[in-house]
Protein backbone atom coordinates (compact mmCIF):
# COMPACT_ATOMS: atom_id res chain seq x y z
CA UNK A 1 0.00 0.00 0.00
CA UNK A 2 1.02 3.46 -1.26
CA UNK A 3 1.55 6.12 1.51
CA UNK A 4 0.12 9.71 0.58
CA UNK A 5 2.38 12.90 1.33
CA UNK A 6 0.75 14.61 4.57
CA UNK A 7 0.82 17.74 1.99
CA UNK A 8 -1.97 15.48 -0.16
CA UNK A 9 -4.15 15.40 2.55
CA UNK A 10 -3.54 18.60 3.96
CA UNK A 11 -4.60 20.57 0.40
CA UNK A 12 -7.81 18.29 0.44
CA UNK A 13 -8.69 18.99 3.95
CA UNK A 14 -8.40 22.40 3.12
CA UNK A 15 -10.70 21.70 -0.51
CA UNK A 16 -13.29 20.25 1.51
CA UNK A 17 -13.24 22.97 4.32
CA UNK A 18 -13.65 25.95 2.03
CA UNK A 19 -16.18 23.62 -0.42
CA UNK A 20 -18.04 22.93 3.05
CA UNK A 21 -18.07 27.25 3.86
CA UNK A 22 -19.22 27.93 0.35
CA UNK A 23 -22.04 25.77 0.52
CA UNK A 24 -23.14 26.93 4.17
CA UNK A 25 -22.81 30.54 2.47
CA UNK A 26 -24.68 29.74 -0.40
CA UNK A 27 -27.24 28.11 1.58
CA UNK A 28 -27.85 31.04 4.54
CA UNK A 29 -27.55 33.61 1.61
CA UNK A 30 -31.20 35.90 2.10
CA UNK A 31 -31.65 38.57 -0.58
CA UNK A 32 -32.95 41.82 0.53
CA UNK A 33 -36.18 42.41 -0.46
CA UNK A 34 -36.11 46.18 -2.93
CA UNK A 35 -39.15 48.00 -3.48
CA UNK A 36 -39.47 48.79 -7.02
CA UNK A 37 -39.26 52.30 -7.98
CA UNK A 38 -42.92 53.94 -9.54
CA UNK A 39 -41.72 57.74 -9.06
CA UNK A 40 -39.29 59.07 -11.61
CA UNK A 41 -37.84 62.77 -11.49
CA UNK A 42 -40.41 63.71 -9.51
CA UNK A 43 -43.64 62.89 -12.17
CA UNK A 44 -46.53 61.70 -10.31
CA UNK A 45 -46.74 58.17 -11.10
CA UNK A 46 -49.73 56.63 -13.12
CA UNK A 47 -51.56 53.61 -11.62
CA UNK A 48 -53.68 51.79 -14.20
CA UNK A 49 -55.61 50.77 -10.63
CA UNK A 50 -57.35 54.20 -11.33
CA UNK A 51 -59.69 52.07 -13.71
CA UNK A 52 -61.50 48.88 -13.05
CA UNK A 53 -61.41 46.16 -14.72
CA UNK A 54 -64.38 44.03 -16.05
CA UNK A 55 -65.20 40.98 -14.12
CA UNK A 56 -63.58 38.13 -16.33
CA UNK A 57 -61.00 40.16 -17.77
CA UNK A 58 -57.82 38.69 -19.03
CA UNK A 59 -54.97 41.01 -18.94
CA UNK A 60 -53.12 40.72 -22.76
CA UNK A 61 -50.27 42.67 -22.16
CA UNK A 62 -48.87 46.24 -20.46
CA UNK A 63 -46.36 48.92 -21.32
CA UNK A 64 -45.25 51.62 -19.33
CA UNK A 65 -43.81 54.53 -20.84
CA UNK A 66 -42.68 57.78 -19.00
CA UNK A 67 -45.86 59.13 -20.46
CA UNK A 68 -48.35 56.62 -18.72
CA UNK A 69 -49.40 53.65 -19.66
CA UNK A 70 -51.35 51.46 -21.35
CA UNK A 71 -53.07 48.12 -21.00
CA UNK A 72 -54.70 45.29 -23.28
CA UNK A 73 -56.99 43.13 -22.22
CA UNK A 74 -59.55 40.97 -23.41
CA UNK A 75 -62.76 40.08 -21.58
CA UNK A 76 -66.03 38.06 -23.26
CA UNK A 77 -68.71 41.06 -23.51
CA UNK A 78 -69.68 42.72 -26.25
CA UNK A 79 -68.18 45.85 -27.34
CA UNK A 80 -71.12 48.29 -26.18
CA UNK A 81 -71.52 46.17 -22.73
CA UNK A 82 -67.62 47.16 -22.13
CA UNK A 83 -68.42 50.91 -23.42
CA UNK A 84 -70.99 50.92 -21.03
CA UNK A 85 -69.34 49.30 -18.11
CA UNK A 86 -66.35 52.14 -18.20
CA UNK A 87 -68.55 54.74 -18.71
CA UNK A 88 -70.91 53.95 -16.21
CA UNK A 89 -67.70 53.07 -13.70
CA UNK A 90 -65.77 56.67 -14.87
CA UNK A 91 -68.50 58.60 -14.14
CA UNK A 92 -69.74 57.28 -11.07
CA UNK A 93 -65.53 58.23 -9.38
CA UNK A 94 -66.03 61.70 -11.22
CA UNK A 95 -64.36 61.28 -14.83
CA UNK A 96 -66.00 63.79 -17.98
CA UNK A 97 -66.40 62.26 -21.53
CA UNK A 98 -63.71 64.39 -23.29
CA UNK A 99 -64.49 62.67 -26.58
CA UNK A 100 -65.98 60.02 -28.52
CA UNK A 101 -65.26 58.28 -31.84
CA UNK A 102 -67.51 55.47 -33.14
CA UNK A 103 -66.95 53.42 -35.98
CA UNK A 104 -67.79 50.63 -37.95
CA UNK A 105 -64.60 48.66 -36.74
CA UNK A 106 -63.60 50.14 -33.04
CA UNK A 107 -64.78 52.44 -30.67
CA UNK A 108 -62.32 55.45 -28.67
CA UNK A 109 -63.66 57.29 -25.33
CA UNK A 110 -61.71 59.64 -23.92
CA UNK A 111 -62.03 60.61 -20.14
CA UNK A 112 -59.93 62.81 -17.75
CA UNK A 113 -59.98 63.57 -14.15
CA UNK A 114 -57.87 65.82 -12.19
CA UNK A 115 -54.94 63.41 -12.26
CA UNK A 116 -55.20 61.08 -15.76
CA UNK A 117 -56.08 61.36 -19.11
CA UNK A 118 -57.82 58.04 -20.24
CA UNK A 119 -58.28 56.63 -23.95
CA UNK A 120 -60.18 53.35 -24.28
CA UNK A 121 -59.95 51.96 -27.08
CA UNK A 122 -62.98 49.00 -28.14
CA UNK A 123 -62.45 46.71 -30.84
CA UNK A 124 -65.67 45.72 -32.82
CA UNK A 125 -65.07 42.97 -34.66
CA UNK A 126 -67.80 40.95 -36.08
CA UNK A 127 -68.61 37.51 -34.61
CA UNK A 128 -65.88 37.60 -32.05
CA UNK A 129 -66.71 35.96 -29.27
CA UNK A 130 -64.67 38.54 -26.76
CA UNK A 131 -63.67 42.04 -27.47
CA UNK A 132 -59.69 43.18 -27.06
CA UNK A 133 -59.90 46.42 -24.74
CA UNK A 134 -56.80 49.17 -24.61
CA UNK A 135 -56.71 51.51 -21.89
CA UNK A 136 -54.32 54.64 -22.07
CA UNK A 137 -53.66 56.21 -18.84
CA UNK A 138 -51.33 59.23 -18.76
CA UNK A 139 -50.75 62.06 -16.33
CA UNK A 140 -52.42 65.38 -17.36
Amino acid sequence: MKKIPVVYISIAAALLIVAIGAYANFYLYRPKALKQVREVRGVTSTTIQELPYMQGTKELGTTETDLGRQVTLEVARTPEEVQSFYKNVLMEKGWEVENNIERSDLIIDKYKNDKFLATITISKEKEASSTVVGINLRNR
